[in-house]
């Protein structure tokens, strides 16, 4: 059986290319596409305090409903408990409840303050991107959120999710419409 042991996080550094990184032809085979409908602003992801992520090199925010992450993190529970993965369930609830003790939200919640009040990085990266692949989530410039001329500034429709390695996953990312890495990660699998 195999185990994650780690996850490495990429979310859009100015140190890279951003655009190459949404080309799968890069990595040549075992990659799918698949295109995403988000639907966290016609659910209400701005309308009430939400979680949210910034990536500073694409000036984007990304909103979070806290129902949604709540959901997310109770079926990633579910599942390290299924796979008998004892340290990573452990990881899992010390966050799960650190996260969930915040609510309800009276402000806007900046996910990463979890980080840095010591809860691991690792556990918010697997959420946003689950979050990110069932298309909850509202994405927008944040110059333009309050812009109502500008909707496809203010709030992103759709993101690509390219994922490495078949059933066995090994590798997620999701880019924007202008083929931009939004966000990405890649399991360190061992026996």
């Amino acid at each position: 059986m195999k185990h994650v042991l780690a996850l490495v996080c990429i979310l859009a550094a100015a140190s890279f290319d951003a655009a190459a990184g949404c080309k799968p032809s890069l990595l040549k085979r075992d990659v799918s596409k698949t295109v995403i409908n988000l639907n966290g602003t016609e659910r209400g992801a701005r309308a009430a305090p939400a979680f949210y992520l910034q990536n500073p090199t694409l000036h984007l925010v990304l909103f979070f409903k806290p129902e949604d992450v709540s959901e997310v993190l109770r079926k990633q529970e579910a599942r390290y408990a299924e796979e008998n993965l004892a340290s990573a369930l452990a990881q899992h609830r010390e966050y799960m409840q650190t996260l969930l003790g915040s609510l309800p939200l009276k402000s806007n919640k900046n996910l990463f303050e979890f980080v840095l009040a010591g809860a691991s990085e690792l556990r918010e990266e697997v959420m946003v991107s689950d979050l990110l692949k069932e298309g909850k989530a509202s994405i927008g410039d944040w110059s333009f959120l309050d812009d109502k001329l500008n909707e496809e500034l203010r709030d992103m429709k759709t993101i690509t999710m390219y994922s490495k390695g078949g059933s066995e996953e090994s590798a997620r990312w999701f880019c924007t419409p202008l083929n931009q890495k939004l966000f990405g990660f890649t399991y360190i699998i061992y026996d």
